[in-house]
C-alpha cells in the first residue's frame, strides 16, 4: 500500500490525498480549494468553478499515483444544499435545480476538456454542510481510480 501526496492538490488534514493498493487508488474528498493560492482558498464563483477545481485536485492525485483522466472509475459527489432547506417550496427547489444544472455542466466540461467523453460511474448526495471551517464550500468529490499497468510502468522509468 502506498500513500499518495502531491503539492498539486490542497494540503490535507489528518488523511492521505489518496491510497494506492495494487492498481486501485482510493481518493479522499477534494473541494474547490486552489493549491496554487498561498492560503489554498476556495475558488470564487460558486458551484461551477468549485466543481472544476475539485476535479482538477482529484486528477492531480491520480496523476501523482501514475494515472490519468481515464483512470477514474467512480466518483462520489457531495453538493451543499445552498437553498438552506429541504422544504418543498418553489424558491428552494429552484435553487437546488440551478445548482444541479451548473454542477453537471461543469462536470461534463471538465472531462471533455481532458479528452474523456465516457464518464465514470457517479453518485450524488445533497448535504446540509461540508465541514471546512470558514470556507464557503459547496462541492466535495471523492472517488476510486484504477491505475493501468501501462501508466504504472511509464511512471517507474
Amino acid at each position: 500500500m502506498k500513500h499518495i501526496f502531491t503539492p498539486n492538490a490542497p494540503t490535507p488534514g489528518a488523511y492521505s490525498q489518496g491510497v494506492l493498493d495494487g492498481r486501485t487508488l482510493s481518493l479522499s474528498g477534494q473541494t474547490g480549494n486552489d493549491p496554487a493560492h498561498p492560503k489554498q482558498d476556495i475558488v470564487n464563483g460558486g458551484v461551477g468553478p468549485q466543481t472544476m477545481q475539485a476535479l482538477e485536485n482529484l486528477l492531480a492525485v491520480v496523476v501523482a499515483a501514475g494515472g490519468d483522466i481515464h483512470s477514474f472509475v467512480s466518483l462520489r459527489v457531495y453538493l451543499k444544499d445552498s437553498s438552506g432547506s429541504r422544504a418543498a417550496d418553489n424558491i428552494a427547489e429552484g435553487r437546488r435545480q440551478e445548482d444541479w444544472v451548473t454542477y453537471n455542466k461543469a462536470y461534463r466540461a471538465f472531462f471533455a476538456e481532458h479528452g474523456r467523453n465516457d464518464l465514470p460511474a457517479r453518485e450524488q448526495v445533497w448535504v446540509v454542510d461540508i465541514p471546512l471551517p470558514n470556507e464557503p464550500t459547496l462541492v466535495e468529490v471523492s472517488g476510486i481510480a484504477v491505475i493501468s499497468l501501462r501508466n504504472k510502468k511509464k511512471t517507474r522509468g
